[in-house]
């Protein structure tokens, strides 16, 4: 898996953000990879967690992506009823190759937010991957 934005679009970032917008929820336990409800949890979904178990565990475990997804969610229980927040890690500038959300340095020199921030917030809210794109490049203001 590459530690770029080129992340985000990996299949396991892909599955990952599929498997929760199905409802399911993966944790790592102890090196294992647990995924439930065990009602949600299909023989499809057990192959795609199978297919690309190796690489999930890695996204779960990155401290980076769950310590976005721990603040964005709560920003998401306490935003009001029908509206998403803005989902910012910490506040900083928006400037052209600089994360808007935690202002880490993007790859390109573009408007955005980096892999990590972009993987969290959908983890947080379960949206897939490709139903979030344009909210990535979203001009926030905070």
């Amino acid at each position: 898996m590459h530690p770029r934005n080129s992340a985000l679009t990996t299949p396991a970032a892909v599955a990952l953000c599929d498997l929760q917008h199905a409802g399911l929820d993966l944790v790592v336990v102890n090196e294992r990879l647990r995924a439930g409800p065990e009602e949600r949890l299909t023989p499809a979904y057990d192959r795609l967690i199978r297919r690309h178990r190796d690489d999930l565990v890695t996204l779960l475990q990155d401290d980076g992506v769950m310590a976005r997804v721990a603040v964005y969610r709560q920003q998401f229980l306490e935003s009001p009823p029908g509206t998403a927040p803005a989902f910012v890690f910490k506040p900083t500038q928006y400037a052209k190759g600089i994360c808007f959300s935690c202002g880490a340095e993007l790859e390109e020199q573009r408007y955005g937010r980096c892999w990590r921030c972009s993987l969290a917030w959908r983890m947080a809210a379960r949206v897939p991957i490709a139903a979030g794109s344009a909210y990535d490049t979203a001009r926030v203001v905070a």
